[in-house]
């Protein structure tokens, strides 16, 4: 067991020497001489017919079973209020 820490971390210890990244690539423009132009070999279509399933038209019964259960909400009375009043009309002043 101390044999093989003792590996490990010596190797984790000159892990970053070898990480280090090449600095003599070269950089700089690249020429391009002839853009590129794909060509494809001739082949033959392959017919495809698809074929629909069949269409499941039956209904199928469906059984719920809903347990009744009656809550007890209590919540204040509504105030209610008319939505829009209307004005009266003004009568004109008698001369």
């Amino acid at each position: 067991m101390n044999r093989q820490s003792l590996l490990l971390s010596a190797f984790l210890v000159f892990l970053p020497c070898f990480l280090i990244a090449q600095d003599d690539l070269p950089t700089g423009q690249v020429e391009v001489i002839k853009s590129f132009e794909a060509q494809l070999e001739e082949s033959e279509k392959t017919p495809v017919l698809p074929e629909l399933p069949p269409v499941d038209t039956t209904t199928k019964a469906q059984t719920y079973t809903i347990p009744l259960k009656t809550l007890p909400v209590t919540y204040p009375a509504p105030r209610i209020r008319p939505l829009a009043h209307p004005r009266a009309q003004m009568e004109e002043p008698k001369k």
